[in-house]
């Protein structure tokens, strides 16, 4: 192990709690004046609610579910059911770090296998993982939102471009059905390149 790495239990460099139970009917399905938090469920945001009862930057575990396991990032003031796991760090943490290990680490292996499956904090706190020092997380951070950012980019390029030959495709195709194509003999390899 690296110097400075450090093997501990998830539930000695976390705080895991989950969140408090809420009614139904106290959760707004859209954002409006009224209902300006973010509410967290299993799932991610469940809607929106009135008042807070987290805040900061933490990771959230889905507890409960088919997709218990699943980690979310919440940032600002949220509600956290009690189908929610708000990750607090004891140890000192990069947030965007523990958000991307705990992502990671596939915590939905460790979920009861019944009818609705399940994650115990307390066989999260028993989960061994390894602490890197906070400068290596803060690098580690860095790079991966960089990374990330590019593949937005790239992504969006790709869209475009694909956007741009559906748009040409359908501007041939409506050209040649029209006629306006011209008088091309169809044995060119030139005039079968525009149709295909």
């Amino acid at each position: 192990m690296p110097e400075g790495w450090k093997k501990v239990s998830l539930g000695d460099a976390y705080d895991l709690k989950a969140g408090k139970n809420i009614k139904a009917k106290e959760i707004n399905e859209k954002k409006d004046s009224l209902h300006s938090y973010p509410c967290y469920g299993g799932n991610g945001i469940r809607g929106y609610v009135q008042a807070p009862n987290r805040k900061g930057l933490h990771p959230i575990i889905g507890r409960q579910g088919a997709l218990c396991g699943n980690v979310n990032m919440a940032d600002g003031e949220f509600y956290a059911t009690e189908h929610a796991v708000v990750v607090t760090d004891k140890i000192p943490s990069d947030a965007i770090w523990t958000y991307y290990y705990l992502t990671y680490l596939n915590l939905n292996q460790y979920a009861t296998s019944t009818a609705q499956p399940g994650l115990a904090v307390s066989n999260l706190n028993k989960i061994w993982i390894i602490l890197p020092p906070l400068e290596v997380q803060h690098k580690v951070s860095k790079e991966l939102i960089s990374l990330f950012h590019r593949e937005d980019a790239i992504k969006k390029a790709a869209q475009s471009a694909l956007s741009q030959i559906n748009l040409l495709k359908k501007s041939i195709l409506a050209r040649a059905f029209r006629g306006q194509l011209g008088t091309q003999d169809p044995s060119d390899p030139d005039a079968r390149e525009l149709l295909l």
